[in-house]
């Protein structure tokens, strides 16, 4: 009879299934049993990954923002100089590839809990940060920037709250006209 091996589970696989249960179950579900359970793994595989629930916690929040928001920002200042292209990258690489797709679960989470509150605060200002830089490449004055960019943000973060898998064909569609809209002049 042969033996079935087990994938080795990483990091990188512990955090993606926490996030998956966040957004499925909420923060309660967070927890080192049922999550390894889920996994179909013990908790000791967890804890060679994370020294316990709060490091495992941690690690969700960093992940979101690294994978979620540092990941596209590095792309697409790597993208060249042309702002409104890059904008347009943006909107596509969040929105095609579902990249909001945790958002309603983080922000539902940072209601009732003061780190992950911070860390979505952190992350709004990076977002935004970047988002208001590319209109100031634009040409736009700092103010009008400012409020495009917050604009862009919540147009970002809308979508996966209110706008949950619209079909891709609407989707393209609408991410040229909310660029078209964005950038006019």
């Amino acid at each position: 009879m042969a033996k079935v091996l087990k994938k080795k589970l990483s990091r990188s696989d512990w955090l993606e299934a926490a996030l998956q249960a966040l957004a499925k179950q909420g923060p309660e579900s967070l927890k080192i049993l049922p999550l390894a359970a889920s996994m179909g793994a013990s908790r000791g595989s967890l804890y060679w990954h994370f020294r316990d629930r709060q490091d495992l916690l941690d690690g969700v929040l960093n992940h979101w923002e690294t994978e979620l928001t540092d990941t596209v920002i590095a792309l697409e200042k790597s993208a060249g100089d042309d702002a409104e292209k890059c904008l347009l990258n943006v909107l596509n690489d969040v929105l095609l590839h579902d990249k909001g797709r945790y958002e309603p679960a983080i922000r539902a989470w940072a209601l009732h809990d003061p780190h992950a509150a911070k860390t979505v605060r952190c992350v709004d200002r990076k977002r935004i940060a970047f988002i208001t830089t590319l209109f100031r490449k634009m040409g736009f004055g700092p103010q009008e920037s400012e409020a495009r960019g917050r604009l862009a943000c919540v147009y970002l973060i809308g979508d996966a709250m209110v706008l949950a898998r619209e079909p891709r064909a609407k989707l393209q569609k609408n991410i040229r006209a909310r660029h078209r809209i964005l950038t006019e002049r």
